[in-house]
């Protein structure tokens, strides 16, 4: 696992309800925006991306598909890792929110349209 800074790049902020979900959790030292790519069907030809915040990932995603995590900085206590091909393609300013209900609220980036295209398919704009 390669692990590098971008000191002061990112601005880092959470609302009030990820403020919740993760005092919910005090055992989580840690969080990855984690970066996803794969081929949808089996000729190749239609690619999904996706982008998720994790929590303490494990060693088996931390090192999965030539992912390198870089050190964003400290969120409420928590140290915060991004896919390195994430840095680029990233807002300066990232809020964590809490999304979903019951069972599948989650944490997530709080990203406009715009962003999330440049984040999935960076390419394409």
């Amino acid at each position: 696992m390669v692990r590098a800074t971008v000191s002061g790049q990112f601005e880092l902020s959470l609302d009030e309800d990820g403020q919740r979900w993760l005092d919910d959790r005090p055992e989580t030292r840690q969080l990855f925006i984690a970066y996803m790519s794969s081929q949808a069907c089996c000729s190749g030809g239609v690619q999904v991306c996706d982008v998720r915040v994790r929590i303490d990932a494990d060693s088996s995603h931390r090192n999965a598909r030539g992912a390198s995590w870089i050190a964003l900085g400290v969120l409420n206590g928590r140290e915060v890792m991004i896919d390195s091909r994430l840095v680029d393609r990233m807002p300066a300013q990232l809020r964590f929110v809490q999304r979903g209900i019951g069972p599948f609220r989650h944490l997530d980036l709080d990203l406009s349209s715009e962003q999330w295209a440049d984040a999935l398919y960076p390419v394409g704009r």
